[in-house]
């Protein structure tokens, strides 16, 4: 941690933890409110782990203090009410990396996004939907709306996981609304339009509502088949596969995934299509031979995609390809190869962001047989790095997996992994209702 970062740490934690022996808590309690183990209070306050503007205003919340008295100055930050302390997920559609194949590097080109001051991203929300507003009073042509829905659907992929994604998935709703009530139904508009959708598909997805996750990505893929987007009819059908295969329909989710990398055009885009929706398929079938062949027909459409080639659709990068090599892998009962190529995943990853911290857990998974206490401390590790209300629903899918996993193992490890998933505050759907 460097000096003025660990200063800063060490600041907030001392002011946690005056605050709460003024209350008389233990710091089990503090984390009772928080979503923490009482290991992860007790580092909190001694400046070991450094707490994020995002986090920063949950432990405000619990303790009555001012955000200012914790190190956050940024105006227009609101403390949240302890009674709404609701989970917000998200998954991270990658900034675009630099160099071949969208590889993304931890420390150039737009990654610093991710920890970039949030205010100006929720500005840059609205500001986004005011626009659109402007361009439909200004009578703009056909060719100017479609292009300006594109941009937004391209701001909106960008911005996907450092946004609550209830108040995304408003602001994309009624974006969208605007855009198709203003205009008339025209090709252009409506493909650029099915973005938006496909964008709403994935927000239900990631907070477990797969009936509209598979409306809207239904409705996506028919926009892109009917209007010749081959692009959003292979990412929509890959999200399809993905949504299927979560309930356990793997025979549709193979449909799904055939459809997607037929779809997708040579070089990054059609790797993307068998790594990310053809792979899994195959793996959770237990068709190794099939899935190996596709690991290499992945790799020989990287090999030949042109050194210009935009990243794949939302980002798709290395660090991606390899976490679905990871996962298939684990699928297949190869636990010693899964750890090296989650660990490769994680090298490739911001620390901290939700990519890193799929990562982090197939690494945990793979570990599991081997060495049940290291698992478990990487597992905890992402549930200090990540708040609860950043953890996407397929990471909390993860967690409990791995929690049940090491408990059948009779780890004593796994004690503090399951308390610390009892402890972790429900994940609410788009209306901020609790799941489940």
């Amino acid at each position: 941690m460097a000096p003025a970062r660990k200063g800063r740490a060490q600041h907030v934690g001392a002011a946690i933890r005056e605050a709460r022996r003024e209350r008389s808590w233990t710091q089990e309690q503090l984390g009772q409110q928080t979503g923490y183990s009482a290991s992860a209070i007790s580092r909190i306050e001694a400046g070991r782990t450094r707490l994020d503007v995002d986090t920063i205003p949950r432990f405000a919340a619990a303790l009555d203090l001012p955000l200012e008295h914790l190190g956050l100055t940024t105006p227009g930050i609101q403390v949240p009410e302890r009674s709404a302390r609701s989970s917000e997920t998200g998954i991270r559609l990658h900034a675009h990396g630099e160099g071949k194949y969208g590889v993304h590097h931890p420390h150039r080109g737009p990654a610093h996004l991710e920890t970039a001051n949030p205010m100006t991203t929720l500005r840059a929300l609205s500001a986004v939907r005011e626009s659109v507003t402007i361009a439909l009073n200004s009578d703009p042509t056909t060719d100017e709306l479609a292009y300006i829905v594109r941009a937004a659907a391209e701001h909106y992929a960008q911005i996907y996981s450092k946004i609550p994604p209830g108040m995304l998935y408003e602001e994309i709703y009624q974006t969208r609304a605007a855009v198709l009530e203003a205009s008339p139904p025209d090709r252009d508009i409506l493909r650029a339009s099915g973005w938006l959708t496909s964008l709403l598909g994935n927000l239900s997805f990631h907070l477990s509502d797969t009936a509209a996750a598979r409306l809207h990505l239904t409705s996506a893929a028919s926009v892109g088949r009917r209007h010749d987007d081959l692009d959003l009819r292979s990412w929509a059908n890959g999200a399809l596969a993905m949504v299927a295969r979560s309930t356990g329909d793997h025979d549709m989710a193979l449909r799904f995934a055939r459809t997607a990398v037929d779809a997708a055009p040579p070089g990054l885009r059609r790797a993307q299509a068998l790594m990310w929706a053809y792979l899994p398929t195959l793996a959770a079938q237990g068709d190794a031979d099939e899935a190996d062949s596709t690991i290499a027909e992945a790799d020989r459409q990287l090999e030949a995609a042109e050194s210009t080639e935009a990243p794949g659709r939302f980002g798709f990068d290395l660090a991606e390809r390899n976490l679905h090599e990871a996962d298939a892998q684990l699928l297949l009962g190869r636990h010693e190869r899964a750890a090296r190529i989650a660990e490769t995943s994680m090298e490739g990853c911001e620390p901290g962001t939700p990519a890193w911290a799929a990562a982090a857990l197939a690494l945990a998974q793979a570990e599991t047989t081997s060495s049940a206490a290291d698992a478990v401390a990487r597992a905890v590790d992402v549930l200090d790095r990540i708040p609860p209300e950043r953890l996407r629903a397929t990471a909390r899918t993860r967690l409990s997996s791995l929690t049940h996993e090491v408990a059948a193992l009779g780890s004593r490890a796994s004690a503090e992994l399951g308390e610390r998933m009892r402890l972790l505050p429900t994940l609410v759907d788009i209306h901020g209702y609790p799941i489940g």
